[in-house]
């Protein structure tokens, strides 16, 4: 009797389509209640753009101290403090010491510069103040690269911006972007 009856496409319902809604909403109930409980009510953190993991630099004292070399000086760092953490005591020079600066004290004088190879201290080298065997310590930088750099920065004026590194005949923007984490143009010194 039931093999004479016509069949018109109609599938039988599965005994599991249910089942599946079920456990599709309860998933839906549990995930919602566990963001309820961890949720935080507190807003981030604005971003100013300054890591506040870090709460001190690293400076490179020189000339007269008694232990010259590199030093790590709590924010916010200064000349007096960096020359405290070389041995000098008594200096009350509150000028600001930027990241990648070096300290030349002559024993009454403390002159600000750039160190020449930041990539000991984590810092980017800066393209207008590195040397030639600082830029060598950048991947892909050999003595003839790192030559043409210094003489293109000598030849037509210090670089702008990263992306000017393409003046450098052999250096094109894929080898920019590849040294763009290890590299910067910062502000002078004053």
């Amino acid at each position: 009797m039931g093999a004479d009856r016509p069949d018109f496409g109609r599938r039988t319902r599965s005994a599991q389509g249910p089942k599946l809604r079920v456990m599709a909403g309860l998933l839906s109930v549990v995930s919602l209640a566990t963001w309820w409980v961890y949720r935080t009510d507190d807003p981030p953190p604005p971003d100013d753009g300054h890591d506040r993991l870090v709460d001190e630099l690293v400076v490179e004292v020189r000339g007269a101290v008694p232990t010259p070399g590199f030093h790590a000086v709590g924010l916010p760092v200064t000349v007096a403090a960096a020359l405290a953490a070389a041995g000098v005591p008594e200096v009350t020079d509150d000028r600001p010491v930027p990241p990648g600066s070096r300290i030349d004290f002559d024993g009454e004088i403390a002159q600000l510069s750039a160190m020449e190879d930041t990539l000991v201290v984590g810092l980017p080298l800066d393209l207008n103040a590195a040397t030639s065997a600082a830029l060598q310590a950048l991947p892909g930088v050999g003595p003839a690269r790192a030559e043409a750099i210094v003489a293109e920065r000598s030849s037509h004026g210090p670089f702008t911006t990263v992306d000017e590194l393409v003046r450098v005949k052999g250096i094109g923007p894929k080898t920019v972007d590849e040294l763009r984490p290890f590299v910067e143009v910062a502000p002078t010194v004053p």
